[in-house]
């Protein structure tokens, strides 16, 4: 049976709750992926209706990636109006070269995505598109960052 929030009618029916963990992909936006450990590559996620959160530490063993470092994700983003859509999530990382002046790490999703992009931060400056050249063969990746499913 639905849980009901705020009454009993139709609409405050929660009736998509699942959770789980996923063996997500780490490609280039361009083309090539990095291989995960098989003891440290799954994330969870916990999905209440279309709020999803994906949180996690996987381990990268090898591979080579062009363009901008994704990591995939269990459910489409949703495309929303007046970039409501638009979600960033964090990030802790190691063995990982940033550029002088970073300050920060995140993810990017954009509306409709399959996928997360990951930049640095530059202090007076534009994100910079972690890629290949700044990811050791033993980075260390841990994830925690919510988004509204499509």
């Amino acid at each position: 049976g639905n849980i009901y929030l705020g009454g009993t009618g139709s609409a405050n029916a929660l009736d998509d709750y699942e959770f789980a963990n996923y063996i997500p992909s780490f490609t280039g936006s361009s083309s090539g992926s990095f291989s995960l450990n098989g003891l440290y590559d799954s994330l969870t996620y916990t999905k209440i209706g279309r709020l999803v959160h994906v949180q996690g530490r996987i381990r990268q063993v090898s591979g080579s990636i062009s363009g901008t470092l994704q990591i995939s994700l269990p459910f489409t983003s949703a495309s929303l109006n007046d970039e409501a859509d638009f979600v960033t999530g964090s990030i802790l990382c190691r063995n990982v070269d940033f550029p002088t002046n970073t300050i920060s790490t995140g993810i990017y999703i954009p509306s409709n995505s399959t996928v997360a992009n990951i930049y640095a931060v530059i202090d007076n400056a534009t994100w910079y598109s972690i890629g290949d050249s700044e990811v050791a063969s033993n980075a260390m990746w841990m994830f925690g960052f919510s988004y509204v499913a499509s």
